[in-house]
């Protein structure tokens, strides 16, 4: 939704004009879908997390016993 405050526009020559063009741009638009390029960035984030979980949990394991 957008709020526009109209008046009339005079011309030089002293004539009001009855239409005004005015550009609104979205100051709310709707959160952008991921692209499949930042799908791929998160799944390779997790499985480096999930990985390096794995690897501490198995090193610290071997270093316990």
């Amino acid at each position: 939704m957008a709020d526009v405050n109209s008046s009339y526009c005079y011309s030089p020559g002293g004539q009001a004009a009855s239409q005004v063009q005015v550009t609104v741009l979205a100051g709310n638009a709707p959160v952008a879908v991921p692209t499949t390029s930042e799908w791929t960035l998160w799944g390779l984030t997790g499985l480096l997390l999930i990985g390096g979980g794995v690897f501490a949990s198995r090193r610290f394991r071997a270093t316990a016993a």
